[in-house]
């Protein structure tokens, strides 16, 4: 069962970023979906007042569409690291690892810097793909303050199409290589052929 903070619509399952318990953090919700055995091919983020957080890596294992609703004025979702219980700040918003799929984030606001204005220095990614042959679409993204890589990833033939979107502030004063927008981590040496479309 899902948390009052969704529900299914047009086969889609909105979440909602309020009432924030341990149980309606957004990777709590998104995993009870993927462990459901049927998880969603969208989820639509409808709030844009309150942000979304997260205790944990989003792991999506599907072809998935994420996106959220646009206000009025322009204003898109945001979705951020909690604080956890030893005041440690989780490092990694999205992975996807369904190989040779479709997946397409639109309309966020990914922001690596946590409720409490903490980061993550050493592990922080926006959107990881590890997998061969999977195709992202990214769309109106705002990428902020990711310590390490705003997009990582590892695999084969794998291809990003980004559009309208922005990358901010993603730096790590502790090291040269990070702070980048986009990277390539195969770091034991597979090729990888990555094509920037």
């Amino acid at each position: 069962t899902f948390s009052l903070q969704t529900f299914a619509q047009s086969g889609a399952l909105y979440i909602y970023s309020t009432p924030l318990t341990a149980e309606n953090t957004l990777d709590a919700v998104i995993a009870r979906d993927q462990a459901s055995g049927s998880p969603h091919a969208e989820y639509v983020l409808a709030s844009i007042d309150t942000p979304y957080v997260f205790d944990a890596d989003i792991v999506i294992d599907n072809a998935v569409t994420i996106r959220g609703l646009v206000g009025g004025d322009g204003r898109i979702p945001t979705i951020q690291p909690n604080v956890l219980g030893d005041g440690s700040v989780p490092g990694h918003c999205f992975t996807f690892t369904k190989d040779e799929s479709i997946v397409k984030v639109q309309n966020l606001y990914l922001l690596g810097i946590s409720i409490v204005n903490s980061v993550n220095w050493g592990d922080g990614y926006g959107i990881t793909v590890n997998g061969n042959n999977i195709k992202t679409y990214i769309d109106n993204v705002v990428f902020e303050q990711w310590s390490q890589f705003s997009i990582n990833f590892t695999g084969d033939w794998n291809s990003f199409f980004i559009t309208n979107s922005k990358f901010r502030n993603n730096v790590n004063n502790g090291s040269v290589y990070t702070g980048q927008a986009f990277r390539q981590r195969n770091d034991q040496g597979k090729y990888s052929n990555a094509n920037k479309g």
